[in-house]
């Protein structure tokens, strides 16, 4: 019958010289190769996560940003997870180049989870979240400020931030404006964003001066969207010792 032509067994590979020889030392071949293979990313897997190999990553992220954007970034210690696509850095300082003695962002820990996409060439944050977090401005009486200047940056809009959600559960704002002899502090306040959905609010009340006028604001609350460019706010409020103002729009 036509099938008798193809053995259903086949002899072993290596007994003698057969025409299976060919395909079983290609299999051995591949097999060896596969668990070559496995274990070189075992092997650089554990390497990466060695303390002098997070010391050399923590180095090379703090040249590109002090290259490319001006900024000087202070951490103690940078943690990451490769197979979970997670990424932290404990006590984070940064700072315009040459106000490193006044950050403008401190976080007892960032924490970022990027999607498999990042394997593909595809930047997508899953997930930022902060750990009481610090913003501070501060612009002097000449204009001049401890913000990263904006000399030199492209025009138009911006680039949109591919992120799906952004969450600080306590942070703390303090803004001093002496050109208008103004001061924004804002001890706690909660952000939790996302594309089509969040939220905004005070914790604890904030104080607003300008000159010598003190005003409280006791609420400040917003349903809230961010899309990676634009922050939408709905629904929101605004209550201070003189008046209470709704708040929508986008900025």
């Amino acid at each position: 019958m036509w099938w008798s032509r193809f053995p259903l067994h086949s002899p072993p590979c290596g007994t003698r010289a057969t025409t299976y020889d060919w395909g079983c030392m290609s299999l051995k071949r591949a097999g060896i190769a596969i668990v070559a293979l496995a274990t070189g990313i075992g092997i650089l897997v554990l390497l990466a996560h060695l303390p002098f190999a997070r010391r050399a990553v923590l180095g090379y992220a703090r040249s590109v940003l002090q290259r490319d954007y001006s900024l000087v970034l202070d951490a103690a210690r940078l943690d990451y997870n490769l197979a979970a696509f997670r990424v932290g850095l404990a006590e984070v300082r940064v700072s315009a180049t040459g106000e490193t003695n006044e950050p403008f962002f401190e976080s007892e820990y960032v924490a970022l989870r990027l999607s498999p996409g990042v394997l593909l060439g595809n930047l997508n944050i899953g997930e930022l979240s902060l750990t009481n977090a610090l913003v501070r401005v501060h612009r002097l009486a000449d204009g001049t400020s401890n913000l990263p200047s904006s000399d030199g940056s492209p025009g138009g809009d911006p680039a949109a931030i591919p992120i799906d959600r952004f969450d600080v559960s306590r942070l703390t704002v303090d803004v001093v404006d002496e050109q208008i002899d103004l001061r924004l502090q804002i001890p706690v306040m909660a952000v939790r964003l996302m594309r089509d959905s969040g939220s905004i609010s005070l914790v604890q009340p904030a104080a607003i001066r300008v000159g010598s006028q003190m005003t409280t604001i006791s609420t400040l609350s917003s349903q809230a969207a961010f899309d990676g460019r634009t922050l939408r706010l709905t629904g929101g409020q605004i209550r201070s010792d003189e008046a209470t103002v709704g708040l929508d729009g986008s900025m």
